[in-house]
């Protein structure tokens, strides 16, 4: 289980996950197949859900609506992030960037929210 509190957002809810496939898609986002170069996964599936995220944070403390909010997630997601993973020698791999492609972004709505303000619960919104 990986433990980690936002201290500026419900600082007692210490379940967050944080990067957690992030190593997967840094190691193992590209592959090989019939000598050409072809992504590894179809598709990335990232669900919003928990009652405590950046998502309800950014919905119920800074007033973003559901859609604006998706919109800038989608972008920094595709843009990609630095993850620090040599911090931790354990996990034997660099620093990298990890971004997902639009082409195998999928944002899971189809699942209910238990939090009434989620972006999932929110998406509606026009």
């Amino acid at each position: 289980m990986v433990l980690h509190a936002y201290p500026d957002f419900h600082p007692d809810f210490a379940y967050h996950g944080w990067n957690v496939y992030c190593l997967w898609l840094s190691k193992h986002g590209r592959s090989t197949l019939g000598g050409k170069d072809v992504p590894t996964f179809d598709f990335v599936d990232v669900q919003l859900y928990e009652s405590f995220s950046r998502a309800a944070q950014a919905l119920e403390s800074k007033g973003t609506s559901g859609r604006d909010y998706l919109v800038q997630w989608t972008r920094a997601i595709i843009k990609g992030w630095t993850v620090d993973f040599a911090s931790d020698p354990a996990v034997g791999w660099p620093s990298s960037k990890v971004a997902v492609p639009a082409s195998q972004l999928v944002r899971d709505a189809a699942s209910p929210s238990p939090c009434p303000s989620s972006p999932v619960a929110a998406a509606p919104e026009s």
